[in-house]
């Protein structure tokens, strides 16, 4: 009989996350895993790029509307394990559960007593609190006591791991496995045609990733304008969604970089747009695993970083 391995995750709607996990997915059914995802948060379910076979459903993680109640309650949990918090979160038979995209849901240590995994895809940026912040060292501990919990850990790569386990003191470093590419399908999947790929005589630029501050987003929409002013010939393509498109799509209009920028939102498949470039840029000051420069390279369009 298979064994089942429940993943808990967060962060699936854009970027290299949701490719990295379907890829990881493929790869334990073939080794005989059964695969199943659920997420904590009710949105997401809507929206993720997760294929749709391994997704379950979401957890329901707003049982409670009023949102400072939440926040004692949630905190109330992590500190007595309170189970009346899992109220509404679906019981699902499993051999092993991973918290993957870890972020800030550390609490779900406590949603199973089988083998657990945190997978961590993003550096820890900062120190740990200082003995005068009092909330923070208090959430600080928190987090801290939910991550001695889990069985193991996981870092996509070598920095990420050491991060986590110099900032939460870990007795162990995280284990080191760096996301899955299915070479073959990415070539496969960049000789689709794209009905909105134009073209030009200007050299073509692409960005694949979520659309947020800590990607770089702005500055390179800054340093585009400054090219455009000395003269240089361009076009950018922005390929995903996240909580910074608006302002972006503003400063491309006020910079007058509207006929040289344009933002196509989520793509299934971006591989045809990042093959059909003259040059990826990833403009991110810091990155777990950079997923998308080795599907660039894969597909032989140079990257800038």
């Amino acid at each position: 009989m298979a064994k089942k391995i429940l993943f808990v995750a967060t962060g699936t709607r854009s970027g290299g996350v949701p490719r990295a996990f379907n890829a990881l997915a493929a790869a334990l059914e073939a080794r005989g895993w059964n695969v199943c995802v659920i997420f904590p948060y009710h949105e997401e379910i809507e929206t993720t790029l997760i294929n749709r076979k391994y997704v379950l459903g979401s957890a329901k993680d707003k049982i409670i509307e009023n949102k400072l109640l939440r926040v004692f309650v949630k905190t109330f949990h992590e500190l007595t394990g309170w189970r009346l918090f899992w109220r509404g979160v679906p019981r699902i038979e499993h051999d092993v559960i991973a918290i993957y995209n870890s972020g800030n849901i550390m609490h779900w240590s406590r949603y199973s007593t089988k083998p657990s995994i945190a997978w961590h895809h993003s550096i820890i940026d900062g120190e740990r609190p200082k003995w005068w912040s009092v909330g923070a060292r208090m959430r600080y501990a928190l987090n801290r006591q939910n991550m001695l919990r889990f069985r193991k850990h996981v870092g996509v790569s070598k920095e990420v791991a050491e991060t986590y386990r110099e900032y939460y003191r870990l007795s162990e470093p995280p284990v080191v496995l760096e996301n899955i590419m299915d070479a073959d399908e990415i070539v496969e999947m960049s000789k689709a045609q794209a009905s909105d790929i134009r073209k030009m005589d200007k050299p073509r630029l692409i960005y694949a990733g979520r659309l947020s501050p800590e990607k770089g987003c702005l500055r390179l929409l800054s340093a585009l304008s400054r090219l455009k002013k000395e003269g240089y010939v361009f076009f950018l393509t922005m390929i995903g969604k996240g909580p910074q498109l608006h302002e972006l799509e503003e400063y491309a209009r006020e910079s007058d970089l509207t006929d040289n920028v344009e933002f196509l939102g989520r793509k299934l498949n971006p591989y045809p747009y990042i093959k059909s470039a003259q040059l990826l840029i990833l403009p991110s000051a810091k990155e777990g695993f950079g997923l998308v420069i080795w599907e660039a390279l894969l597909l032989h369009t140079p990257v800038l970083v």
